[in-house]
């Protein structure tokens, strides 16, 4: 699988999507606020009103906050902060260093009778041969210490057993390059081709979820 980023499995980078998400949520949350501060008396209604079935699950979402968060720091070009083992349930985040290349943390669960590590099952593989193992998420490092973010949604390690953690991002990644792709809403695949993926350089990980 050397030298190639445009392995058949890796998730899309919907960069544009999620920064326009997070711009909307902010702009929701200002005009929320806005209308409030201009008249009070308006939010009285909306107390006595009857619940819909999307708010009378609120609390259930806000449960997710309970999980332990596990916060990966991604560098040139490793995790740190990743350890041998972690509890069911565990959320993954992951922050990148001020200094770093654009990272990302694509997050696979191992077969229960693959024994191989992690640079063995990577170096094995092939870029056209099957992914490492299922799918379980996928975690942005924008460069520059941006905060990280989770394109496909919170990564919780909810099932036991071995994980796989990869950057398929290409050696040499720039910031411009980095907020082009965001702009076009590309995927890893559309970043220039010059230098190997993170993960021929070591950045691949592994941690087990107890039982």
């Amino acid at each position: 699988m050397a030298h190639t980023t445009r392995h058949p499995h890796t998730p899309t980078l919907v960069l544009a999507i999620t920064l326009l998400f997070l711009l909307a949520g902010c702009g929701t949350d200002d005009a929320a606020s806005d209308a409030t501060a201009s008249d009070p008396a308006d939010a009285a209604p909306a107390a006595t009103t009857t619940p819909t079935e999307e708010a009378a699950a609120a609390p259930d979402a806000g449960d997710a906050g309970d999980a332990d968060v596990l916060t990966l720091t991604a560098v040139d070009y490793v995790y740190e902060g990743v350890p041998a083992e972690v509890a069911a349930g565990t959320e993954l985040a992951l922050v990148g260093a001020p200094d770093a290349e654009p990272h990302e943390a694509v997050v696979f669960r191992l077969a229960e009778d693959e024994t191989r590590s992690a640079q063995e099952i990577l170096s094995e593989g092939g870029p056209d041969g099957p992914p490492p193992g299922e799918f379980a998420g996928v975690l942005i490092a924008p460069p520059g210490g941006a905060p990280g973010f989770a394109p496909e949604g919170p990564v919780v390690l909810d099932e036991p057993g071995r994980y796989l953690l990869v950057c398929f991002i290409p050696v040499g990644t720039t910031p411009e390059a980095f907020a082009e792709l965001a702009e076009s809403g590309g995927t890893a695949a559309d970043l220039p081709q010059d230098g190997p993926p993170h993960f021929t350089q070591g950045m691949a990980a592994e941690l087990t979820v107890a039982a």
